[in-house]
């Protein structure tokens, strides 16, 4: 039950930023909307832009490396520097050739084989059930000049986001499902005019993004994080039925040495978790784990009492029956609060 609810819930309040462009009227309309800049004669140069992708993957949670194709349209007079950029560009391996240039009908077209890798965010708080929004924000070469480069949206047969426009059909990810992808625009106000005077009239930047969403498929970290987890709670509820003599004290040498073996099995888990995802903060599993180090403590605490204070009236009730009933339902309480809070709160 909580497992659906968690799919239901990361299904519903997934949200993304910035001007989504799913057809040439909304394109149209975001660029209506667009204040000219002062800069030259007040004419915004658009310079069409397309993007199609042939291969990617995660080589670290925090990049991805892209390959693929980048194409773009000028006028034949027009005096801009062919090219574009790619601000999240990290690494000294990258390929960039232009393989493709042609004049048809008054424009110019150029096609560029792109191979790289970029920087991305990434928030894993939801793990296994996150969402990643792989972003490729594509610059004008040339930022003093008062360009904005628009999604070439005339070379793609279909636009709709859930057909994965722009994306080879056979390119995927191992874990990892595309879901969407398309155009949209943010608004990057920068901070410095880098170094040029007149940039100070024009400190805004009309983004062009590329962005794919994909999902992860959550039957291997099921395999790989849960069902220890899950085995774990399950031996420590059965040595927490297992027969124990009231007032025997070999019982807490028994119960430290079976706590100290299962809390380092966790723990080896928990810490090849949070390093195959780098998480930052605790995420949706990771409760499952923090739950087990209570139980565990609670547990061996429990047959402290027994063996030392088997007078106290919760040891002596039906031979220490309500730590036994109440295991699996705070084991079920705690995972149904953690999900409200990742999900919900």
């Amino acid at each position: 039950v909580l497992i659906v609810m968690a799919c239901t819930l990361t299904n519903r309040v997934e949200r993304r930023e910035g001007v989504r462009i799913n057809s040439p009227t909304e394109l149209d309309r975001y660029l209506e909307g667009i204040e000219t800049s002062v800069i030259q004669d007040g004419r915004t140069e658009q310079i069409p832009t397309g993007v199609f992708i042939t291969a990617l993957q995660f080589p670290e949670p925090t990049s991805v490396t892209l390959n693929g194709y980048i194409w773009q349209r000028y006028d034949v007079d027009s005096r801009q520097e062919r090219g574009f950029a790619l601000p999240q560009r990290i690494g000294e391996e990258a390929t960039i050739e232009e393989v493709q240039r042609e004049v048809v009908g008054g424009y110019q077209y150029i096609t560029w084989y792109v191979g790289v890798t970029l920087r991305q965010t990434y928030d894993a708080t939801r793990f296994p059930f996150d969402h990643r929004n792989i972003v490729l924000r594509i610059n004008p070469l040339d930022l003093d000049e008062n360009v904005i480069l628009t999604p070439d949206l005339e070379s793609y047969e279909l636009l709709n986001a859930r057909l994965r426009p722009g994306v080879d059909p056979q390119a995927s990810i191992n874990n990892w499902t595309l879901l969407t992808s398309g155009y949209s625009y943010t608004t990057q106000r920068l901070n410095t005019n880098l170094g040029v005077p007149s940039r100070a009239l024009n400190d805004q930047i009309h983004e062009m993004r590329f962005e794919l969403q994909v999902r992860r498929n959550y039957l291997g970290p099921f395999i790989a994080y849960l069902l220890p987890a899950l085995i774990a709670a399950v031996m420590t509820f059965a040595y927490l039925l297992s027969g124990r003599q009231p007032g025997n004290s070999d019982e807490i040498v028994s119960v430290l040495n079976y706590a100290a073996a299962l809390f380092f099995v966790i723990a080896i888990i928990h810490t090849a978790l949070r390093d195959q995802i780098a998480a930052v903060g605790i995420t949706y599993m990771e409760y499952l784990y923090i739950l087990l180090y209570v139980l565990l403590i609670s547990v061996a605490a429990n047959i402290f009492m027994v063996a030392r204070f088997p007078q106290w009236g919760i040891v002596r009730y039906k031979n220490n029956l309500i730590p036994k009933v109440m295991y699996w339902p705070v084991f079920a309480g705690g995972m149904l609060v953690a999900t409200l809070l990742i999900f919900v709160y």
